[in-house]
């Protein structure tokens, strides 16, 4: 068979002399690497090259058909309509447990704008949200990453929030508040801070 690209899908895959871990590694690839399968074994293991010739044996699970750009988002279209249905409930109220399409709470607000946006059914708490989707560390967001917050001190999931870009999210406060954008930088939401994940 002809030899194809294939993508190195785990963040380090050990590369052996054979096919089976029986073999002794000859190097560690790291995530993202781009590698050239010339042969596939019956037990799954392929034979790759990598771009500086070598050559050895690799378990084909930790390999993902093509070149896989790690950096872009897969679907820059998915994302912008996130970003505009989140802008469209500007100013709904916040009502606790209501999931749209006249009232909100936090969750329920990124439960719907995923689901009609990008028909992605998320799951409907915030802290169960928490475990959808991939980490993606502070300094890395982009917009349409969902922001985890703890409102209460205790440091448990207990808001979220949909980054839209520069520095701002929009969000279901609390009761008595509308959907509003505000800055994650502020102190408050700078202290409540948890995490964030990407789900698109």
């Amino acid at each position: 068979q002809t030899s194809y690209k294939a993508t190195v899908n785990t963040d380090s895959l050990n590369m052996r002399k054979g096919a089976g871990t029986s073999y002794s590694v000859i190097t560690k690839l790291s995530k993202g690497t781009v590698v050239d399968v010339l042969e596939s074994a019956s037990n799954g293991w392929k034979k790759i090259k990598t771009s500086n010739g070598t050559i050895g044996w690799v378990s084909g699970s930790y390999l993902a058909n093509g070149v896989v750009e790690q950096t872009s988002t897969p679907s820059t279209n998915k994302v912008q309509a996130v970003i505009d249905l989140a802008h469209k409930q500007l100013g709904k109220p916040y009502v606790w447990g209501a999931e749209g399409p006249n009232s909100f709470d936090c969750s329920g607000l990124i439960y719907y704008v995923y689901k009609n946006a990008a028909s992605i059914t998320l799951p409907r708490t915030s802290s169960d949200q928490y475990s959808a989707g991939v980490a993606v560390s502070r300094s890395n967001l982009k917009a349409g990453d969902l922001i985890f917050s703890s409102t209460d001190g205790t440091g448990n999931i207990t808001h979220v929030a949909i980054y839209v870009g520069d520095g701002q999210m929009i969000h279901a406060p609390r009761n008595g508040k509308n959907v509003e954008k505000v800055s994650i930088n502020n102190s408050y939401w700078n202290k409540a801070y948890v995490g964030a994940r990407r789900v698109l």
